[in-house]
């Protein structure tokens, strides 16, 4: 396979191309209308979901109808805050994707084992886009697969009805008209724009960090045999020594920089993904539980679980990996075999090497490093928030 960004990472570009949100995209007048268009739709939505909630779920006691349209908003809410962070750390995000093309040139002069390394972490970068396909298409999906699924067991015991994608409740005005075909076209489709647009954003967006952080992972990799080797290789020759180890520190400022521009982009969105997801998931489990006691089983929030999840426990996953990758190298430069060697200037290098690797290379958000203690500890808010839902509504 090719080393090619655009080629191997193909569901995410096509997807941030297609809601305009990719870095390399003109910010232009072009641009603007396209954006204003969109959002002054899924504005619409959210907007009206907020009103459902407060005049009407709200003031008529129905907590289960409150819950089902506050994750919908909520959903809204995370879309907004990854789009904005496309646009404000556009420089810093594409600053990012071309190291990242230009490292995969580079490696076609590599060795054939570097190169494998290089392919086989962005393998695991596509397997991530590819498991944000089925997650969020799989979410997007069900909600109006479930409306054609009744329009057409209506149809079949001759009782057609018009169903939409979410079950809201209108105003007067709308809900004498949404019955009609003309109506129920225009709601259906202004709600499956808000549908669509959401899923494309979660698989374009979502995989971007784990991206960047396995292909840390791989150039990790390579240093850390490169050093291994660093002394075998060069024997007595002190100047190819010295010259190799230059490249050595180099590449790895290289790497320290491109992670730090990850954290610097993605650390206050994990923050708020750790924090939402912490109270959606007790609250759609909630829903979950009230529909079955209602007779009826809401497929739909499942996959809101599942997504959620996958939301949180992916990048904590591979946050893991790196700075698991990144002590890796600490004890490959530790065991590289210089005490044999009484060049000073060489274990000088090696010390400040050894004195920078000792500081974890993670992923931070605001107040935590995303790791899978984060995940765990998510896990435990939710168990906790879902015993206070239960204790306060049953």
């Amino acid at each position: 396979m090719e080393l090619n960004f655009d080629e191997i990472f193909k569901i995410s570009v096509c997807c941030l191309k297609l809601n305009r949100s990719y870095p390399t995209i003109k910010r232009d007048t072009k641009w603007f209308l396209q954006f204003i268009l969109m959002y002054s739709i899924i504005f619409f939505v959210f907007s009206y979901l907020a009103y459902c909630i407060i005049f009407y779920d709200l003031k008529n006691n129905d907590f289960t109808q409150a819950c089902t349209n506050g994750i919908l908003s909520v959903v809204f809410t995370v879309v907004t805050f990854k789009y904005f962070i496309m646009l404000w750390y556009q420089k810093i995000l594409m600053r990012l994707i071309e190291k990242m093309k230009r490292d995969f040139e580079f490696a076609k002069n590599l060795s054939y084992e570097e190169q494998c390394l290089v392919l086989e972490y962005a393998k695991r970068g596509r397997w991530v886009s590819k498991l944000w396909l089925l997650t969020a298409g799989s979410v997007g999906v069900v909600f109006p697969a479930k409306a054609f699924i009744l329009m057409g067991y209506y149809v079949i015991i001759g009782e057609f009805r018009l169903i939409q994608i979410y079950n809201l409740t209108y105003p007067p005005f709308i809900e004498s008209i949404k019955d009609n075909y003309i109506g129920f076209t225009i709601i259906f489709s202004i709600l499956m724009f808000y549908d669509f647009f959401s899923v494309i954003m979660y698989i374009g967006f979502a995989p971007m960090g784990p991206i960047f952080m396995l292909h840390t992972c791989g150039q990790l990799e390579i240093l850390k045999r490169r050093i291994q080797n660093l002394f075998a290789d060069n024997g007595d020759d002190l100047s190819e020594t010295r010259t190799q180890l230059k490249i050595i520190v180099k590449h790895l400022q290289e790497i320290y920089h491109f992670v730090d521009d990850i954290k610097y982009s993605f650390e206050v969105l994990y923050e708020i993904i750790l924090k939402t997801t912490a109270f959606v998931i007790p609250i759609t489990f909630y829903e979950i539980i009230d529909s079955i006691q209602q007779g009826r089983f809401s497929l739909e929030y499942c996959t809101f679980i599942f997504g959620g999840i996958t939301l949180c426990y992916v990048p904590c996953y591979y946050g893991d990996l790196l700075m698991e990758k990144g002590e890796s190298l600490r004890q490959a430069v530790y065991m590289s075999g210089w005490e044999r060697y009484r060049d000073r200037s060489t274990r000088s290098t090696l010390v400040l090497m050894l004195s920078r690797a000792a500081k974890p290379l993670a992923i931070r958000t605001v107040f935590r490093i995303v790791c899978l203690d984060a995940f765990t500890e998510l896990c435990h808010q939710s168990y906790a928030i879902f015993n206070v839902l239960n204790a306060v509504w049953d």
